[in-house]
């Protein structure tokens, strides 16, 4: 096939994959109302964001395995649908526990999504050209984010939270039917690589995909770029998350207001994204770029708290930019470290084990460390030592 139906492919995976990311960040626009409707205080205000990662934590090394065995076309459609009936079942919600339990629906979409995209991805690219659609498909989380962050506030107002919700979902239909139609696998792996398991599921069969989660999770690269990308969840979602709440609540902002400022963040990140991996690409060098940006960011965690007026803005828009280098990184850098593409899958499901350990327990923290302390400042100085534990993980990390 040729290199055009490639990035046809490429965009027809983002559109699904912005299904997820607006159904994942779609309570923060909202959280000060949901901590009215439900009674909640804050850290279990931000137990709705982990709690969608829970079932993500538990299940990525067996996704990474399902998507190696029935190939990433069936598992992308997994995905979305989790989302579409997450989302369903989130909108009927009249109680707490039913509300996080759809939540935790909604998290097996991002799993499956994390391994589907770099999967779908290294085997449509080489990797000297895959920095850029790496880039690119990075762009799916801030996408996403940004259009919920913008949306939510008017569709509360106008008719209530459960509207977050079917919002949600529709366009969960949506990114299914596109991914459905449009979304294929290069012809000739199709039948070797991606889903080994065609030829039947014999012992031999077996033994084969055995050997190549043996062969992926032995990678020492594939935990040292997880526990990077720990690092990374357990600082970046946090801060995000609540910067909503801290504009309403402190700043005195609306909560459109609130949403729309946040959202700069994203809109800074989509155009990031791209070019952090057209950069990588251009020097030759993953660790240069996400070593840099983590420095930088540690030296960030020092002023959002003692900003006013039109530097929250600024500072959000400079935060976007280089906080979020990270991802792009990760993506473009684990197939390099695989011994083989195809393996990039099951790789994957290792690194998106710790990442949503990060996101299991950092936005917790960071509610938590606010509601004890009272001091908001505080929370985003517990990010700095996070944030030097990444580059030193990082700079170990055998990546150009």
């Amino acid at each position: 096939m040729s290199k055009r139906y490639a990035w046809l492919v490429m965009a027809a995976l983002f559109v699904a994959a912005v299904s997820v990311s607006i159904n994942q960040y779609k309570v923060p626009p909202v959280m000060p109302v949901l901590m009215q409707v439900f009674g909640l205080d804050l850290t279990m205000a931000n137990l709705l964001m982990p709690i969608f990662s829970s079932g993500a934590f538990v299940l990525a090394i067996p996704a990474g395995i399902i998507v190696h065995r029935i190939g990433p076309k069936r598992s992308g459609l997994v995905a979305v649908g989790a989302v579409i009936v997450g989302a369903g079942l989130g909108a009927l919600s009249s109680g707490t526990a039913a509300l996080l339990a759809s939540r935790m629906v909604e998290g097996l979409s991002f799993v499956f999504m994390m391994v589907v995209g770099p999967a779908i991805i290294s085997l449509w690219f080489s990797a000297e050209e895959r920095g850029v659609p790496m880039g690119g498909f990075a762009t799916w989380v801030p996408v996403g984010s940004m259009i919920i962050l913008n949306a939510a506030p008017a569709l509360e107002l106008a008719f209530g939270w459960q509207a977050v919700w079917r919002f949600g979902c529709l366009y969960g239909v949506f990114g299914f039917l596109v991914f459905w139609a449009l979304v294929r696998v290069p012809t000739e792996v199709a039948a070797v690589s991606v889903n080994p398991g065609r030829g039947g599921a014999g012992p031999a069969s077996n033994e084969r995909l055995m050997s190549n989660v043996r062969s992926a999770l032995a990678n020492r690269n594939v935990w040292l770029l997880g526990l990077l990308f720990f690092c990374f969840t357990m600082v970046f979602p946090g801060f995000i998350n609540n910067m909503p709440t801290y504009l309403n609540t402190v700043q005195g902002y609306s909560l459109g207001r609130a949403a729309l400022v946040v959202s700069l963040s994203s809109l800074a990140t989509i155009v990031r994204c791209p070019l952090m991996g057209l950069l990588s690409d251009r020097i030759g060098s993953r660790k240069k770029v996400y070593t840099t940006a983590l420095l930088i960011t540690a030296v960030l965690w020092l002023l959002p708290y003692h900003l006013t007026g039109v530097a929250i803005p600024l500072f959000l828009v400079v935060f976007g930019i280089v906080g979020g280098a990270l991802p792009t990184m990760i993506f473009a850098s684990l197939p390099e470290v695989m011994e083989r593409p195809e393996l990039a899958g099951i790789g994957m499901g290792g690194v998106v084990t710790l990442q949503n350990l990060g996101l299991l327990v950092g936005p917790v923290m960071f509610g938590r460390i606010v509601q004890v302390s009272g001091n908001w400042a505080l929370a985003g100085y517990a990010m700095i030592p996070i944030t030097l534990l990444a580059v030193l993980v990082g700079w170990l990390v055998d990546v150009r």
